[in-house]
């Protein structure tokens, strides 16, 4: 059976090969350089980066680009005018993977309670545990939960200095996008995929004590 992640490096050189060999190759590598700075420069200089190849690396390493989390791709193949071959790459791509997505969640709807059964004092204590402890790897957990790239740097620009106030407003955006019959669930999946099963463990006895 063929994994997300296959099917994710499989769809990366596709986009890899096409963007190669076209005229504009480093118009896109400039663009999506100035479009990720901030991912970027956290690691290296932005200058420093000079290939297709070594872009995606990067952004795979910092968390910009993933699996689960391809908008850096799309907007690759936005730049490269849309060819048809490309297009119907991401959205199989995307069909394929969400439905995977979904079905696993199904199996394991029943393993967490629902937000809904929290108290408002439990509530506070979750989001006092990940102001607390989260840290630089608030981000991680931003786009492990979709919040939008525009609102990530938006955080950054509101809360330059505090990582906590930044980690707070990012769960009030959180809770304002997702169903809150299923927020603790959808919070502790995208702990768990953000490697931070740590915390997901202690929200856990929150709700159990």
């Amino acid at each position: 059976m063929v994994s997300d992640l296959q099917r994710y490096e499989s769809l990366k050189n596709i986009i890899l090969n096409y963007l190669t060999t076209a005229a504009n190759e480093m118009q896109v590598i400039n663009w999506i350089k100035e479009k990720h700075k901030m991912c970027i420069c956290f690691d290296r200089r932005s200058e420093d980066i000079k290939t297709s190849l070594s872009l995606l690396r990067i952004l795979e390493k910092r968390n910009c680009l993933s699996a689960h989390f391809t908008k850096p791709l799309e907007c690759i193949i936005v730049l490269l005018n849309n060819p048809t071959e490309l297009l119907n790459s991401i959205q199989s791509y995307n069909a394929t993977v969400c439905s995977s997505r979904k079905n696993i969640m199904c199996k394991d709807q029943h393993a967490l309670p629902n937000y809904s059964e929290f108290t408002k004092s439990k509530k506070q204590k979750i989001h006092e545990l990940l102001s607390e402890e989260l840290g630089k790897s608030w981000r991680n957990l931003a786009r492990s939960l979709s919040i939008k790239e525009a609102d990530i740097d938006m955080l950054n620009e509101r809360h330059p200095t505090d990582v906590k106030l930044k980690i707070l407003d990012m769960l009030k955006l959180f809770e304002n996008q997702t169903d809150p019959m299923r927020w603790l669930k959808v919070l502790c999946d995208g702990l768990k995929e953000s490697r931070r099963t740590d915390l997901k463990t202690k929200i856990i006895n929150i709700h159990n004590s």
